[in-house]
């Protein structure tokens, strides 16, 4: 044993055990054979990784795998021993021989199909006796099930629960990611607080995927993409992989890993119950459960039968609730979209765009791939098939005229219409611009918002330009109010608007009851006829609340009538529709700003940090590569602020007050950490409780602190100062159009950042010392967000090469170039070189880190949205805002 942890190992354990040699090594742990002196067995001795026990504590971690060492079954491996000894972590199985299923795929790539099955099922009767216990195992993969003689023995059966909790509890708090990418369920690898026994029958289910068909469900180039598809896609059925696949194991398996936990086996047995009854299929399986692919190619009908028996019994879908009828409860239906249309990546919804829309009588009108394109498909209330459009090829954003009648959409800039009742599709006008968005009124009026929500453009009902107008970025997905002269829109950065048509204005609209500037925040406002408006939360809540349409502002407060919906990445669109029936519609699906954290070296080459995914809103990386400063968005508009070991992925949070906080970054020492509340200055240190030493801010506004921890900018009479934070010296002026922010040279000589450039943008140095000089850095248009390492030697500026043309990819690309910089040259800043390019997201705020003197980079690469699938549509929400205790608004 030559390495020194392993002699302190068996110095440690010398009076127990006699360590032989190493058997292995995993991410959390390294393996050794030993004997037991005491019994005079041969054992398994595994080792937590010190880096992992330095984290738990020794303590915690041997009450809490106390609790699993009383499992007792014929398929669980037993844990013998546990303890600590010389800082190490460690526990004690027997040694068995025999070679774990991970072996003999390396060996034979598949099993029989007889004898995977059998092994599946011994699986899951140890699963469903552990979850009985009230243990979920959380890491079921190959590696971690033993054959022995031909039978399955689980091991390391809840570990991952003993390490989960000695961290306490919460995975979200640690950073600690446990299982195994390939095998872990949609909602493990989401980061999830509570995990289910679904979870452990998702991995089992991966796992006969992979004894069957030789490949896990999900396979990619990383970890990072590994975990985007499981979130996002649909695994092939196996035995399109294998036809031999008997079909109740191949239906078993695909309800399996369904995505969302409800629709999958209730429990480990019936997941083998299913495996071993030759007359199970899709047809039979748990009902409530939203049907797998194999399911939905011929379930179509079945769908439809079941809308049309909900209607017949609760009347819903056909007008509006009468005011005197007794309010129903609240009913939610899902219509399935079949996979033989599946809608075409290019409009899946990438920028915000509506994908599909619900007509007054309930009528659904819904984009979807047909052939080499998309194509406008309708499915009438009571019709037992989705009837597609013809000559509608290429269309996208669908949104209904107000009789019902008519379907407005676009083809490329084109504005179309088909007639519901025959299909007729004609022209209504060449736009010659890319839409975000439309609405059509009662008089027959069309309003389209441009491509960056810039301006409104109205058409008549003859499709002549009637009217136009500039509103900034808030003017996106709009919906005409009744008066026909306002429309509702929806901002850019998620804030509810209302823009007057005639007076040419937008007015946002405030929360209810809430300070003049607070902002109501979300998505797709709608007004459902009846005195109420429906929008989608920045976080995927559809909220409801009493609104007056001719005052234009809420009466009441707003209620979560739905969780769940899809809120996209880049512009934050939703999917939704209300009919003036009374019906909301919304896509299920995650938040697209929701993210996982990777760093890149100089090159470019990618690793995951092995922190939880949330929704990131700013970081910055210490000097030395080895810590994040996270800010982190949370429900209600709060955010978390705190710190990420890079290695680990360990988060810790630092208890600042949050609510006012502003541009948290680190100061170059790597310790301390700047941030602003109003016109003071803070530095405090996240590892200690001291209160931060304050710093009284100039008088102004617009105040920024620069990064070299030093200086601040500001503004006053519409002039641009930097002053210096302990206040000496008098604010130096640089006359210019300042970015929102921009790096400090390491010797304080200029500021570097994006500027305006004439009719573009451009990176532009400005000197510190008060003469005015200036340098233009580079006139690129698209470089922005500048940084630099602490000693200046290197700026970094970052270029979004979004590949419209590839709208396959989760992400576009940004490119990441760097400016060297020589002290005292007449022109010290270089040419701009590329370094790599990487599928960053961008978001507001500080949206990557450089350390290591531009050696590691870090960033935030957001979860790719899966392609719609279902709808989901809701009837009866009215009696759910009368409810007391309703939801703040947001």
């Amino acid at each position: 044993m030559p390495d020194a942890p392993a002699t302190r190992l068996a110095a440690a354990l010398a009076d127990r055990y006699r360590i032989d040699r190493e058997l292995g090594a995993g991410g959390m742990a390294t393996v050794y054979l030993a004997h037991d002196l005491k019994h005079d067995r041969r054992v398994a001795i595994k080792v937590l990784k010190p880096e992992l026990a330095a984290v738990l504590g020794a303590e915690r971690f041997v009450v809490e795998i106390r609790t699993t060492a009383s499992l007792q079954h014929p398929h669980i491996l037993p844990l013998f021993d546990s303890g600590t000894a010389d800082g190490f972590l460690y526990y004690v199985m027997p040694y068995i021989e025999g070679e774990t299923i991970r072996d003999k795929l390396n060996r034979e790539t598949q099993f029989g199909i007889d004898e995977a099955v059998r092994i599946a099922r011994e699986v899951a009767d140890a699963l469903d006796y552990a979850h009985r216990h009230g243990v979920i195992h959380r890491d079921i993969k190959p590696e971690n099930i033993l054959l022995h003689d031909g039978r399955a023995m689980v091991m390391d059966f809840g570990i991952a629960l003993a390490v989960s909790a000695a961290a306490g509890g919460r995975m979200t708090e640690t950073g600690l990611s446990l299982g195994t990418p390939h095998y872990m369920s949609p909602e493990q690898a989401t980061a999830e607080k509570d995990l289910t026994p679904r979870s452990d029958v998702y991995s089992l289910a991966s796992v006969l995927f992979e004894m069957l068909a030789g490949e896990p469900p999900h396979t990619a180039g990383s970890a990072q993409a590994v975990i985007m598809k499981i979130v996002t896609d649909t695994a092939r059925p196996v035995n399109e992989l294998r036809r031999n696949v008997p079909p109740n194991v191949a239906a078993a398996v695909a309800q399996g890993l369904e995505k969302l936990p409800a629709d999958r086996f209730p429990s480990a047995r019936a997941f083998a119950e299913a495996l071993g009854d030759r007359g199970f299929d899709a047809a039979t399986r748990t009902a409530g459960a939203t049907r797998s692919s194999a399911e939905r190619r011929r379930g179509l009908v079945a769908v439809a039968v079941t809308l049309m028996a909900f209607a017949a019994a609760g009347g819903w879908l056909v007008g509006r609730r009468g005011s005197s009828a007794p309010a129903a409860p609240a009913s939610s239906l899902s219509v399935v979209l079949p996979d033989s249309t599946p809608l075409d990546p290019a409009f899946n919804n990438a920028e915000g765009q509506p994908t599909f829309a619900v007509g007054p009588d309930g009528t659904v009108a819904y984009v979807a791939r047909r052939g080499a394109t998309n194509q406008l498909f309708i499915r009438a209330l009571g019709s037992f098939a989705a009837r597609a459009i013809e000559g509608s090829a290429g269309a996208h954003q669908p949104f209904f005229s107000a009789d019902g009648r008519a379907v407005a959409f676009f083809v490329g800039s084109t504005l179309m219409r088909a007639d519901v009742a025959d299909g007729r599709v004609s022209q209504i006008a060449d736009g010659a611009f890319e839409a975000w968005g439309g609405d059509w009124a009662a008089d027959g009026r069309i309003v389209v918002s441009l491509h960056r929500a810039t301006a409104l453009v109205v058409y008549g009902p003859a499709g002549d330009s009637v009217a136009s107008m500039a509103c900034g970025t808030v003017c996106g997905l709009p919906a005409f109010l009744p008066d026909g002269k306002r429309v509702l829109v929806s901002a850019v950065g998620a804030t509810l608007g209302v823009a007057d048509l005639e007076q040419r204005t937008v007015t946002p609209l405030r929360r209810f009851g809430a300070a003049t500037e607070d902002p109501a925040r979300g998505s797709m406002p709608r007004y459902d006829g009846d005195g109420h408006l429906v929008w989608v939360s920045p976080l995927g809540e559809v909220m409801a609340a009493p609104f007056d349409p001719e005052a234009a502002a809420f009466t009441g407060p707003p209620t979560t009538i739905a969780q769940g919906a899809r809120v996209e990445s880049g512009r934050g669109g939703a999917q939704l529709a209300v009919s003036s029936g009374g019906v909301v519609a919304y896509a299920p699906g995650p938040v697209g700003s929701i993210g996982i954290l990777v760093r890149a070296d100089r090159t470019g080459r990618l690793d995951t940090i092995p922190t939880p995914a949330a929704n990131f809103t700013r970081l910055d990386l210490t000097p030395d590569g080895t810590r994040i400063l996270a800010e982190i968005a949370e429900p209600g508009g709060a955010r978390s602020l705190g710190v990420i070991d890079v290695v680990t992925g360990q988060w810790t949070p630092w208890i600042v007050p949050k609510s006012r906080l502003s541009e948290p970054l680190w100061d170059p020492d790597g310790i301390h950490v700047w941030y602003r509340i109003d016109q003071m200055a803070y530095r405090g240190n996240p590892a200690v409780t001291a209160a931060p030493d304050s710093f009284p801010l100039a008088p102004g506004d617009g105040f920024q602190i620069l990064g070299d921890g030093a200086r601040y900018r500001f503004m006053r009479n519409d002039s641009t100062l930097v002053a210096r934070l302990d206040g000496t010296g008098a604010p130096v002026a640089v006359p210019t159009h300042l970015a929102s922010r921009g790096p400090v040279s390491g010797d304080g000589q200029w500021i570097v950042q994006e500027e305006q450039l004439g009719r573009q943008s451009g990176i532009v140095a400005r000197a510190l010392d008060g003469s005015g000089r200036f340098l233009i850095v580079s006139n690129r248009a698209d470089f922005a967000m500048s940084a630099t390492t602490p000693d200046g030697a290197e700026f970094y500026v970052a270029a979004n090469d979004r590949e419209r043309n590839n709208p396959g990819a989760p992400e576009g690309l940004q490119s990441f170039w760097s400016i060297a910089y020589s002290p005292g040259a007449a022109n010290p800043f270089g040419q701009p070189t590329l370094l790599f390019r990487a599928p960053v997201a961008d978001f507001p705020g500080r949206n990557y880190g450089v350390g290591l003197k531009g050696q590691r980079f870090v960033f935030k690469q957001r979860i790719a949205q899966p392609p719609l699938r279902e709808i989901r549509l809701i009837q009866g929400w009215h009696a759910a805002l009368a409810t007391p205790g309703a939801a703040n608004a947001r």
